[in-house]
């Protein structure tokens, strides 16, 4: 049978100037037999004669490459407010009795006053300015840079408090009462700026009564915050899942041209050619629906950034 069917290919071969070019040929899958005609190709496997017109597949999809730009969020300024330290004469005895809380209400007295939102009382700020006032008076300075060169920012995420503006009032002296010593802050432009700052959302406050210098004075301390809750934050899982789908897609790329080298090495009279093609074009499509979807993806991402950059900077 073998024999018979190339002999009829010698023969086709004879006769080749009416039907068309034909080509015997021959690769790692076997024996063809190809004949030309108007455009397409008629295939015949040697050992199995049953002929069927194959049209030859085009690379049709292009591949989309690009991606946006994934945008980057501002980095919050590592700066406190924390104007020089308010000091009255210690000489000045004054047999009175300060509060915490009666501090938090005189600081939201004058915002309130002056149109600002009131401060919410904040446990971890709180903590903070405990260990300030302690520090103090444990290693006899009255400064917001501590000996052991903690400042405000360490001391505030000391506490594990995540902000975007922070900032610090300090006050040593013997001040009649509450409302005296905020007023105290009131008149001195650099404290009142910190207390009417309508950034700041949040306060904790520490006070207390001890030895500075030989002479028992009292010591106050307000941390005042803008928690970085109070702007909108980008959605972490959105930005990991552009990151796992920018991996898969640059695997996907090496891929592709592996398999568009292949095609570019084969005759279009391969056989393999049309199979080779269909993989390359459904590739090609994998890759531009994961851009268009990454593209999205990224879209809302950089949408969540700019809320976030614009929050942070328009307070």
């Amino acid at each position: 049978m073998r024999f018979l069917f190339k002999t009829l290919c010698f023969i086709a071969l004879i006769i080749s100037g009416i039907v068309g070019a034909i080509y015997i040929y021959q690769d790692e899958i076997g024996e063809y037999l190809v004949r030309e005609l108007e455009g397409t190709y008629i295939v015949q496997d040697t050992q199995n004669i049953d002929g069927q017109i194959v049209k030859i597949e085009e690379m049709a999809e292009s591949i989309t490459a690009s991606l946006p730009k994934v945008s980057d969020i501002i980095e919050i300024a590592e700066e406190a407010s924390a104007p020089a330290p308010l000091q009255v004469k210690k000489d000045t005895v004054i047999e009175s009795v300060l509060t915490q809380a009666g501090i938090i209400n005189w600081t939201n007295v004058q915002r309130k006053n002056n149109s600002i939102i009131e401060l919410k009382e904040n446990a971890q700020l709180n903590a903070a300015a405990s260990a300030k006032v302690n520090d103090m008076f444990t290693n006899q300075y009255f400064a917001h840079l501590s000996p052991d060169g903690t400042g405000v920012i360490e001391l505030i995420e000391r506490f594990s408090y995540a902000y975007i503006g922070i900032g610090e009032n300090l006050a040593l002296g013997n001040y009649e009462d509450d409302q005296a010593l905020v007023q105290a802050w009131m008149d001195s432009p650099g404290h009142r700026e910190n207390i009417l700052n309508s950034q700041f959302k949040e306060i904790g406050v520490a006070i207390s009564k001890g030895e500075y210098e030989g002479q028992a004075v009292w010591m106050a301390v307000q941390e005042f915050g803008r928690p970085l809750s109070d702007c909108p934050q980008p959605d972490q899982n959105l930005k990991y899942q552009i990151a796992k789908n920018q991996q898969m897609l640059d695997d996907l790329r090496i891929e592709i041209d592996k398999k568009k080298a292949q095609i570019d090495q084969l005759s279009k009279l391969n056989p393999v050619y049309n199979k080779r093609v269909l993989e390359y074009n459904a590739m090609a499509k994998l890759n531009n629906k994961l851009v268009e979807e990454t593209q999205n993806l990224v879209e809302q991402y950089n949408n969540q950034v700019a809320a976030f950059n614009e929050c942070i900077g328009g307070g």
